[in-house]
């Protein structure tokens, strides 16, 4: 395990251990302390990893590149890493300082990128452009500011709430809170800043994501009985996806796909809109999309984790996981703990050609012919 801490770098290597009954699945941790809230890259991987409890939490950031792991340090305490490549950014605090320090590893070294004023930041990266939320002096309430790999911006200035921050090559997307209920969606292409809803139309949840200039979000319609429907910014204007009587709703965006829940019947509730149409594709309580790859997880009705290819749903992970997961092509990553305490596990998809190599004996890795059933919306 490498740990990097101002430059200083020591190796040691990991070992990651096959899960018993679970084709593919590894336990990538396997240690007496907590590792949790694991996000993915491709193939790099970073969590927090915590020891002790209460005046005693002692926590540091895990980056994991796919061979070995770096622990990164700043400050006495670092947690919440955010992972883009081989670029991380988290929150890191100095005992005796007010407030965290935004700080980023670059694949190399780890330095503060920002000392903020308040707690509680919000921020995000992708790629070298890291994005912030931070109150200043001339404000009563945080602004927003980027950093391009260069030079620290700041984007905002106008003393509203600016929330669920994201980031996406030089293009930001927010929400701000309007006045009554629901927030607007607002996006920054690296230049100017537009209004995505419109001031008379339906306001948007708390939930939005941004891919390229693409933006999805979910949001009440203006039809009886004012159901969340599913809204798409394709870069030039705006689409509303879904027209139903369903709570349509944490829509994940990959490029210009995108995948949703709803509260259809469970085995018809995961819907995909490719680009050109909506189709119903499957089951489960949650949906992530990278490429052309979906994962759901499933509820107790239909436990596991399993992922679509466009054609077949394989299930890989039978147990049900209600920890958090990521999913970035080829990996899916969660947190589950082994009784003691919580550990990473890892699913590498494989490509088409070595699926005939996993080992089929236990069972888990089968299709899932309950969520085969396609459904236009």
């Amino acid at each position: 395990m490498k740990h990097a801490t101002g430059g200083l770098v020591l190796l040691v290597l990991l070992a990651a251990a096959p899960l018993q009954g679970a084709a593919g699945v590894v336990r990538l941790t396997d240690n007496d302390v907590n590792d949790v809230l694991p996000c993915a890259s491709g193939t790099n991987l970073a969590w927090t990893r915590a020891r002790g409890s209460g005046t005693e939490l002692i926590r540091e950031v895990v980056f994991y590149d796919g061979n070995e792991t770096i622990v990164l340090k700043l400050g006495d305490d670092n947690s919440d890493p955010r992972l883009s490549g081989s670029n991380v950014v988290w929150t890191s605090r100095t005992e005796g300082e007010p407030a965290p320090r935004v700080a980023l590893y670059d694949g190399h070294t780890v330095r503060s990128l920002w000392q903020c004023r308040t707690n509680g930041p919000a921020y995000d990266i992708s790629g070298s452009h890291v994005v912030w939320t931070d109150g200043v002096a001339d404000a009563t309430l945080p602004e927003i500011f980027s950093y391009d790999g260069h030079t620290i911006t700041r984007l905002t200035s106008n003393d509203v709430w600016e929330l669920n921050l994201t980031v996406s090559g030089p293009n930001v997307a927010w929400t701000v809170e309007r006045e009554g209920w629901g927030n607007d969606v607002f996006l920054y292409d690296g230049r100017t800043t537009t209004q995505l809803t419109p001031p008379d139309g339906p306001a948007a949840g708390y939930w939005i994501r941004l891919s390229g200039s693409h933006v999805v979000w979910h949001a009440p319609d203006s039809e009886f009985p004012y159901d969340d429907e599913i809204f798409f910014y394709d870069g030039s204007k705006t689409i509303q996806l879904t027209h139903n009587d369903y709570w349509d709703r944490y829509p994940e965006i990959s490029g210009s796909r995108v995948v949703w829940t709803s509260n259809a019947p469970y085995d018809a509730n995961v819907f995909l809109y490719d680009g050109d149409e909506v189709s119903g594709i499957g089951g489960g309580a949650d949906a992530w999309i990278s490429g052309d790859y979906v994962v759901t997880r499933g509820s107790r009705a239909h436990r596991g984790i399993q992922y679509y290819d466009g054609h077949t749903w394989t299930r890989f992970f039978e147990p049900w996981e209600g920890a958090p997961l990521d999913f970035s092509f080829p990996s899916v990553v969660w947190s589950r703990s082994d009784g003691h305490d919580d550990e990473i596990m890892l699913f590498v998809i494989p490509e088409p050609s070595t699926l005939a190599l996993l080992d089929m004996g236990a069972g888990v890795l089968a299709s899932c012919t309950w969520c085969r059933r396609r459904r236009r919306v």
